[in-house]
Protein backbone atom coordinates (compact mmCIF):
# COMPACT_ATOMS: atom_id res chain seq x y z
CA UNK A 1 0.00 0.00 0.00
CA UNK A 2 3.08 2.47 0.65
CA UNK A 3 3.61 2.83 -2.98
CA UNK A 4 0.16 3.39 -4.10
CA UNK A 5 -0.26 5.76 -1.35
CA UNK A 6 2.64 7.52 -0.43
CA UNK A 7 3.75 11.01 -1.13
CA UNK A 8 5.17 12.64 2.11
CA UNK A 9 2.27 13.75 2.92
CA UNK A 10 2.31 16.55 0.03
CA UNK A 11 -0.86 18.60 -0.88
CA UNK A 12 -3.25 17.22 -3.78
CA UNK A 13 -5.07 18.59 -6.97
CA UNK A 14 -8.71 17.90 -6.72
CA UNK A 15 -10.93 17.00 -10.23
CA UNK A 16 -14.41 15.99 -10.41
CA UNK A 17 -16.48 15.36 -13.07
CA UNK A 18 -20.56 14.82 -13.25
CA UNK A 19 -22.29 13.86 -15.85
CA UNK A 20 -26.16 13.21 -16.30
CA UNK A 21 -27.84 12.51 -19.74
CA UNK A 22 -31.06 13.73 -18.42
CA UNK A 23 -30.56 17.43 -16.77
CA UNK A 24 -29.52 20.55 -18.36
CA UNK A 25 -26.22 22.45 -18.28
CA UNK A 26 -27.06 24.40 -15.44
CA UNK A 27 -28.44 21.80 -13.31
CA UNK A 28 -25.04 19.56 -13.67
CA UNK A 29 -22.23 22.60 -13.39
CA UNK A 30 -24.59 23.06 -9.85
CA UNK A 31 -24.07 19.65 -8.95
CA UNK A 32 -20.36 19.42 -10.13
CA UNK A 33 -20.13 22.54 -7.94
CA UNK A 34 -21.57 20.96 -4.93
CA UNK A 35 -19.12 17.70 -5.42
CA UNK A 36 -16.27 19.45 -5.72
CA UNK A 37 -16.87 21.89 -2.83
CA UNK A 38 -17.29 18.85 -0.66
CA UNK A 39 -14.47 17.05 -1.62
CA UNK A 40 -12.42 19.99 -1.67
CA UNK A 41 -13.41 20.86 2.23
CA UNK A 42 -12.61 17.27 3.33
CA UNK A 43 -9.10 17.86 1.60
CA UNK A 44 -8.82 21.15 3.16
CA UNK A 45 -9.80 19.75 6.60
CA UNK A 46 -7.17 17.27 6.31
CA UNK A 47 -4.77 20.05 5.10
CA UNK A 48 -4.22 18.09 1.98
CA UNK A 49 -5.95 20.43 -0.99
CA UNK A 50 -4.12 22.84 -3.74
CA UNK A 51 -5.32 24.86 -5.75
CA UNK A 52 -6.05 24.92 -9.41
CA UNK A 53 -3.09 27.65 -9.01
CA UNK A 54 -0.68 25.63 -6.71
CA UNK A 55 1.99 22.72 -8.91
CA UNK A 56 0.56 19.41 -7.37
CA UNK A 57 1.90 15.72 -8.46
CA UNK A 58 -1.05 13.70 -7.12
CA UNK A 59 -4.76 14.41 -7.82
CA UNK A 60 -8.11 13.06 -6.23
CA UNK A 61 -10.31 12.95 -9.05
CA UNK A 62 -13.97 11.68 -8.65
CA UNK A 63 -16.34 10.75 -11.84
CA UNK A 64 -19.90 10.63 -11.16
CA UNK A 65 -22.52 9.57 -14.11
CA UNK A 66 -25.93 9.51 -13.43
CA UNK A 67 -28.91 7.97 -15.44
CA UNK A 68 -31.94 8.11 -14.45
CA UNK A 69 -32.39 6.70 -10.71
CA UNK A 70 -28.70 4.82 -11.64
CA UNK A 71 -25.48 6.05 -10.66
CA UNK A 72 -21.74 4.82 -10.72
CA UNK A 73 -18.97 6.21 -9.30
CA UNK A 74 -15.47 6.07 -9.21
CA UNK A 75 -12.96 8.03 -7.06
CA UNK A 76 -8.92 7.53 -7.90
CA UNK A 77 -5.52 8.62 -6.45
CA UNK A 78 -3.09 9.66 -9.58
CA UNK A 79 0.29 10.86 -9.29
CA UNK A 80 3.20 11.75 -11.08
CA UNK A 81 5.50 8.68 -11.60
CA UNK A 82 9.03 8.75 -12.87
CA UNK A 83 10.31 5.19 -15.03
CA UNK A 84 14.00 5.32 -14.74
CA UNK A 85 14.98 2.95 -17.41
CA UNK A 86 13.45 4.93 -20.35
CA UNK A 87 13.73 8.76 -18.44
CA UNK A 88 9.82 9.40 -18.64
CA UNK A 89 7.18 10.32 -16.53
CA UNK A 90 3.50 10.05 -16.54
CA UNK A 91 0.39 9.86 -14.32
CA UNK A 92 -0.63 6.73 -12.88
CA UNK A 93 -3.65 5.90 -10.94
CA UNK A 94 -2.57 4.00 -7.88
CA UNK A 95 -5.80 3.66 -5.21
CA UNK A 96 -9.48 3.92 -6.58
CA UNK A 97 -12.52 2.80 -5.41
CA UNK A 98 -16.46 2.61 -7.29
CA UNK A 99 -19.18 2.15 -6.71
CA UNK A 100 -23.01 1.35 -8.79
CA UNK A 101 -26.08 1.98 -7.30
CA UNK A 102 -29.67 3.52 -7.58
CA UNK A 103 -30.56 7.04 -5.64
CA UNK A 104 -33.57 7.27 -7.50
CA UNK A 105 -34.10 11.34 -7.77
CA UNK A 106 -32.04 11.78 -4.44
CA UNK A 107 -28.81 13.53 -4.80
CA UNK A 108 -28.00 13.95 -1.58
CA UNK A 109 -27.53 10.19 -1.77
CA UNK A 110 -24.22 9.72 -4.21
CA UNK A 111 -23.32 12.82 -2.55
CA UNK A 112 -23.23 10.83 0.79
CA UNK A 113 -21.56 7.88 -1.08
CA UNK A 114 -18.74 10.55 -2.52
CA UNK A 115 -18.02 11.74 0.73
CA UNK A 116 -17.81 7.95 2.56
CA UNK A 117 -15.06 7.42 -0.47
CA UNK A 118 -13.31 10.44 0.57
CA UNK A 119 -13.05 9.39 4.16
CA UNK A 120 -11.85 6.14 2.59
CA UNK A 121 -9.20 7.35 1.03
CA UNK A 122 -7.80 9.79 3.71
CA UNK A 123 -7.90 7.02 6.09
CA UNK A 124 -5.72 5.16 4.03
CA UNK A 125 -3.79 7.31 2.80
CA UNK A 126 -3.01 9.40 6.35
CA UNK A 127 -1.93 5.96 7.75
CA UNK A 128 0.42 5.59 4.87
CA UNK A 129 1.91 9.32 4.93
CA UNK A 130 1.60 9.63 9.07
CA UNK A 131 5.27 9.68 9.91
CA UNK A 132 5.14 12.96 7.11
CA UNK A 133 1.72 13.95 8.25
CA UNK A 134 1.77 15.16 11.53
CA UNK A 135 -1.31 16.00 13.49
CA UNK A 136 -3.04 15.94 9.92
CA UNK A 137 -2.57 12.26 10.35
CA UNK A 138 -4.67 12.36 13.20
CA UNK A 139 -8.56 11.47 11.91
CA UNK A 140 -10.69 14.20 13.35
CA UNK A 141 -14.24 13.58 15.06
CA UNK A 142 -16.22 16.06 13.10
CA UNK A 143 -16.72 17.07 9.81
CA UNK A 144 -16.16 20.75 9.28
CA UNK A 145 -18.70 23.19 9.03
CA UNK A 146 -20.29 23.52 5.77
CA UNK A 147 -19.82 26.75 3.53
CA UNK A 148 -23.11 28.44 2.95
CA UNK A 149 -21.94 28.97 -0.39
CA UNK A 150 -21.66 24.89 -1.08
CA UNK A 151 -25.18 24.52 -3.04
Amino acid sequence: MKFQLHNACEGMGLRVSYFNMLESEADLEQAERRLTNLLERRLRFARLYKSEDEDANAWLRLTVSVYGHVYAMRIEYLKDLYDPSSATTGVAGTWSKSTLGTAGDDQSLWESKASKHVDDFLTEFLSVNADHCGEAAERPDKEPAKDSDAT
